[in-house]
């Protein structure tokens, strides 16, 4: 071997030493979601819209850098993005456990950041990296990049180890910046600290969104979205479990002249059987929820259920005055403990419990419409699942729900076509709301979920919209969308925006009643709506690989259709 073979030979080897000793991983422990730099959440590319800032997250495994020794990350950033700075929030002390951002005690926090060009360079002191199962790092960019595929440099230097990656990043165009025409609803934590939240707002409403729905109490000394709606022209709900009220006394006492008339904290069949006394207590909990800030719904969640954990745990009102009222309801003659109602009337219990919970929506809907004057009334819960579960787990009927006084409803996740027909025929005519899932919150440590991608997650959106009457959608919740999540909302947006004129105060006709349709299967992706003397169908391609379908007429004499679909695409055809 040569001279210059064998330095050649040594220089690789080397290589493959300092690739090791900084910490790369095989494609194996990469295919497995573990052990990478990732942005959150977790995609590959990342993606980030131009022409907006937006929060962007980086996501660090434990062994990133040394949990016990100071840190430098150094960022190649494309040009046109500018670092604006780490967003902070607070945590709320009645409900420490949730959050607007990833949580604190898992969150780097940099001493000094600068960026030179497109350089980003940050320093941290010891005890920011090592976290487990993962440290965050959340950051604001504003972003006027080129569209395109980008690779960021990520390097973090940490107790004399360097460790490099690339990360993927695209960017994408300019979101459309035309308002939705129905209601786009994020549900959000407020805890964002001040400085932070006109810049992540501003993203939400580029997207589409134009409702808040705040799933926490407001503090009256601490802004949230709701203090920017007139800047923003947006619309705000406050959001409480049925069991709030009852929460909300547990530890505190009862205004004035309550003690006279009620010798132990309220539980729901108590506040239904005394609905005078019950406003003067809700009206009070609705004070502290709103701070007196200005909102335009009110949203009772009632998941409190019958049984959880699988139906091992019974659940709900359990003191002595609402066991009494079951056994009335049940037309025992003794009142039951709470393990005898488990053991022996379980479906009068669950059945029980879901009459109460229409009983207490309907109690509460005078009471949030006097404490709240011109607010609308909203109902969330669980889908009306084929085999139950709903009225089980989440003590929900929703067809007894319909004379509750409700102006709209909301369900989700997850539904299949039929589960939410289901709900949206059982409350027929109040209007159905879905809600789908982006991300449930920053504890979870998987590999990449596939339905985040843009367009999957665009065509679910437009997919559960089209199955629920139209009516609009809900994301759950705003803290976990970065970019990605934006462009999926807006690109969902762009399709209420394109099909209201063809579906508002339309009838809803089954493609099969209409249509032949080859390849079969495709019907269920064909969406027929009859109005002003004119049929029109909403043809998808909900996947990623192209399609062609062929459309015939079930009428003698109907044009035939041959179509041509992109991957995750639509179109908007006129039935002859």
């Amino acid at each position: 071997m040569s001279g210059a073979a064998t330095a050649s030979a040594m220089r690789k080897t080397l290589a493959m030493l300092l690739i090791c000793t900084t910490a790369f991983f095989s494609a194996a422990e990469e295919n497995a979601g573990r052990g990478r730099i990732k942005w959150w959440p977790r995609l590959t590319p990342a993606v980030m819209p131009t022409g907006i800032s937006q929060l962007a997250i980086l996501e660090f495994p434990p062994d990133a850098a040394a949990g016990d020794a100071p840190a430098k990350l150094e960022l190649t950033l494309p040009d046109g993005v500018r670092y604006l700075g780490s967003p902070t929030a607070w945590i709320n002390p009645n409900r420490p456990n949730v959050h607007a951002l990833p949580f604190p005690e898992r969150t780097a926090k940099a001493e000094a950041a600068e960026q030179t060009g497109n350089i980003l360079r940050m320093s941290f002191a010891s005890g920011n990296f090592g976290k487990e199962p993962q440290t965050f790092l959340p950051m604001l960019f504003e972003v006027n990049a080129a569209p395109g595929n980008y690779a960021v440099k990520a390097k973090i230097e940490s107790g004399g180890v360097l460790r490099v990656e690339e990360l993927a990043l695209k960017i994408m165009p300019p979101l459309d910046p035309e308002p939705c025409v129905k209601p786009l609803i994020v549900w959000d934590y407020p805890g964002v600290d001040e400085p932070y939240l006109p810049i992540i707002i501003n993203s939400f409403t580029a997207a589409g969104f134009n409702r808040f729905y705040e799933a926490r109490e407001e503090l009256p000394n601490r802004k949230s979205a709701t203090d920017f709606q007139q800047r923003f022209k947006t619309a705000h709900g406050i959001a409480f479990s049925m069991d709030g009220v009852a929460q909300y006394y547990k530890d505190r006492p009862l205004p004035a002249g309550m003690i006279a008339v009620l010798t132990e904290k309220p539980d729901c069949g108590w506040m239904v059987d005394h609905p005078d006394e019950s406003r003067l207590l809700i009206g009070e909990f609705l004070a502290f929820m709103t701070a007196g800030k200005p909102f335009q719904y009110a949203i009772m969640d009632c998941e409190r259920g019958a049984f959880k954990m699988n139906g091992e745990k019974i659940v709900g009102d359990l003191t002595e005055y609402n066991r009494r009222r079951f056994a009335e309801y049940a037309g025992l003659e003794q009142t039951p403990t709470a393990a005898e109602i488990a053991e022996k009337y379980r479906e009068p219990w669950i059945a029980y419990c879901c009459r109460l919970t229409a009983e207490y929506a309907a109690m509460f809907e005078s009471a949030v419409r006097a404490a709240l004057p011109n607010c609308k009334y909203e109902i969330y819960s669980g889908y009306q699942f084929a085999n139950g579960s709903t009225r089980q787990n989440y003590a929900m009927n929703w067809g007894e729900m319909t004379e509750v006084g409700m102006d709209a409803a909301g369900a989700g996740y997850f539904g299949s076509r039929k589960d939410v027909r289901n709900t949206a025929e059982a409350i027929a005519p109040t209007p159905l709301i879905p809600a789908e899932m982006y991300m449930e919150n920053f504890n979870t440590p998987g590999i990449p979920s596939p339905r985040l991608n843009v367009d999957n997650f665009a065509f679910r959106l437009i997919q559960v919209y089209l199955w629920s009457g139209c009516g609009g959608m809900q994301i759950w919740h705003g803290g976990v969308l970065t970019g990605g999540g934006l462009v999926a909302i807006n690109r969902f947006k762009n399709f209420v925006n394109a099909t209201a004129g063809i579906t508002d105060g339309a009838e809803f006709i089954p493609a099969d009643d209409l249509l032949t349709t080859t390849p079969r299967p495709a019907a269920e992706n064909i969406y027929c709506f009859r109005k002003d003397g004119k049929t029109n169908a909403i043809v998808l391609n909900p996947t990623d690989t192209a399609a062609v379908m062929r459309i015939t007429p079930a009428t003698p004499g109907g044009k035939r259709l041959t179509l041509k679909m992109a991957p995750f695409s639509y179109r908007i055809e006129e039935i002859q």
